[in-house]
Parts: structure tokens; C-alpha cells; sequence
């Protein structure tokens, strides 16, 4: 498997954990709603400061970077190896998270990826 990554953006950011929350399937294919897999747990975040370093990929240009006042969510399965710690955090607790949205090729498909 080939895979090349292109830096969209890199972000570090700082808040406090809101909630976790069920996102319902939104029934946008023909697998929906038993066969997507979209349904997914949410943590939501409101981030009270935000770095944000621009990448040099070219796809850059379709993406407009995450500022402040809006919801953050990540969802389970983006949590990875910190599931564990998202799943006992409590309503408010302060969080240092950091992340980078990359534009990525593997075995000649490309999208992003955060």
C-alpha cells in the first residue's frame, strides 16, 4: 500500500469538553440508514483558543481553516488510542487538543483526512 500525505492544516487548540452525543444516520446513500455506518458518537468541544498553521498543499484552497465560536466534534472513531480518556471526561473539563487535516493518496484514491 502507497500512501503520500499533503498538509492541509495543523491545529492546536484549547477548551473545554461540552458533551457526547449520537449523530444519527442523515440518510444521504442507498446503504442508508442499516448498512452506512454513519450513525457515530460525538464529543463536542468549545475551544476558547486556536493556532492554526497553513500546510502547502495545493488542495488547501478548498478548505477554509476551523476558527473560534463553532462547535468542534470528533467523532469516536477519530479518537483512536484517547477513546478511553474522551469517554471519562466530564461537562467542562479543559482539553488541549491537537490535530492536522492532511490531503492524502493511497493506492491512487485521494480525499482529505483529519
Amino acid at each position: 500500500e502507497t500512501e503520500t500525505r499533503e498538509m492541509i492544516y495543523k491545529y492546536v487548540a484549547f477548551g473545554s469538553f461540552k458533551q457526547s452525543k449520537i449523530q444519527p444516520c442523515r440518510h444521504k446513500t442507498s446503504l442508508c440508514p442499516d448498512r452506512c455506518s454513519h450513525a457515530q458518537k460525538l464529543y463536542v468541544f468549545e475551544l476558547s483558543d486556536i493556532s492554526v498553521e497553513p500546510g502547502t498543499s495545493k488542495q488547501r484552497k478548498f478548505c477554509t481553516p476551523l476558527t473560534l465560536g463553532k462547535e468542534f466534534c470528533i467523532s469516536e472513531k477519530d479518537m483512536g488510542t484517547w477513546v478511553d480518556i474522551a469517554n471519562n471526561l466530564t461537562e467542562n473539563d479543559q482539553v488541549a487538543i491537537e490535530w492536522q487535516h492532511d490531503y492524502v493518496t493511497r493506492n491512487g484514491c485521494s480525499g482529505p483526512e483529519r
